[in-house]
């Protein structure tokens, strides 16, 4: 029974990481869009942060593609696979649903506020329905990640599979080469439609994601894990560094954002209290975060920025606590108000379960 009550918490705590993990990468991605399209004049702190957001750039989504095929393993592991037919139909509601609603909504937004954009958009029908089949173009170029890791799920059930088989490191090796190879080489750099590239380039951090879940064992020694902090943590300001002095190579961006994800990993299970206090606000709310921070974003930076000409950094800090906020509080009076309505915004399940 003790070994069982050490196994369970273990499983807890290893799930307690990952999510408040995902509330760090998403406070990155609307920290870095708090700043995106405002100008930068003269202004030495918003260089900085403009120097800061090349550095989580590097690394953020990448995170979110890791975390993904982590907490897939997690899922899967605990509560075992669907059929595959079950477990496309999942993950079409979890993620194309959201995307198929809310491209219209971001659409009638970018219409209304076509007259303040910072880059002008042809607003049209066809525009619209390019941006469906080309993600890279949707009028909210964030939700290009939804039919990117949709697809990428499809092939998870593999990846699962490869994992289970005893002595499979030969195969194990054999696909992290061949994925890494992908996202190096860039063999489909040119195929853009429903973002063919993005998804090639990209899946190498779900496996690693499968991989971690799979390697690295909750009760890996506290010595252990700082040493790969330090480690990672420094491979990582190094290679930034580097592409800050010579620019980016598809080798260098591969390896700073395997660092950046593994120092931010070890990060969470090195001082995990702390942290999840840190982003108790948000933690079980990323996936919302990210479907509608762009919204409110948007909205504030033409009220604020372009309409009332506010000082900049006062901008920015709306345009954080906006992307923050506005999308937690959707949630929560869609929880209690409209609880029906939840699949639209990804609330299939309560908060602590949503990934």
């Amino acid at each position: 029974m003790t070994a069982l009550r050490e196994a369970l918490v273990a499983d807890r705590d290893r799930l307690n990481n990952i999510v408040a993990l995902s509330s760090f990468g998403i406070f990155l991605v609307v920290f870095g869009h708090s700043y995106a399209n405002l100008t930068l004049k003269d202004d030495s702190f918003m260089l900085f942060m403009y120097s800061l957001r090349s550095v989580i750039y590097s690394f953020h989504m990448p995170l979110f593609i890791f975390i993904s095929g982590y907490l897939f393993l997690h899922t899967t592991n605990r509560a075992g696979s669907l059929p595959f037919a079950g477990f496309v139909k999942k993950k079409f509601v979890r993620l194309l649903v959201p995307y198929l609603i809310l491209s219209p909504l971001a659409f009638a937004e970018k219409s209304f506020f076509a007259q303040f954009a910072w880059k002008h958009t042809e607003v049209s029908f066809r525009t619209f329905f390019r941006g469906v089949i080309y993600p890279l173009s949707n009028m909210n170029t964030f939700f290009w990640f939804l039919p990117t890791l949709f697809a990428i799920f499809l092939f998870a059930p593999l990846m699962r599979k490869a994992l289970s088989k005893k002595g499979n490191a030969p195969l194990i090796i054999l696909i992290t080469a061949a994925l890494a190879s992908l996202n190096i080489f860039l063999p489909f750099a040119d195929v853009q439609i429903l973002n063919i590239a993005g998804i090639a380039r990209l899946s190498v951090y779900f496996w690693l994601g499968c991989l971690f879940y799979s390697c690295v064992p909750p009760t890996m020694p506290s010595a252990a894990r700082l040493a790969a902090f330090s480690l990672s943590l420094c491979a990582f300001i190094f290679l930034n560094v580097i592409i800050s002095a010579s620019g980016k190579t598809p080798l260098l961006s591969f390896l700073a954002a395997a660092c950046g994800i593994q120092a931010s990993f070890f990060l969470f299970s090195i001082f995990p209290s702390r942290l999840h206090s840190i982003f108790a606000p948000i933690n079980g709310y990323s996936y919302q975060i990210y479907l509608l921070s762009w919204f409110f974003q948007t909205a504030v930076r033409v009220a604020a920025y372009v309409i009332l000409k506010m000082n900049i950094h006062a901008v920015f800090a709306l345009m954080l606590v906006s992307g923050l906020a506005g999308p937690v509080l959707t949630a929560k009076a869609v929880e209690r108000f409209l609880p029906k309505t939840g699949f639209v915004i990804g609330l299939q399940t309560p908060p602590a379960d949503k990934y």
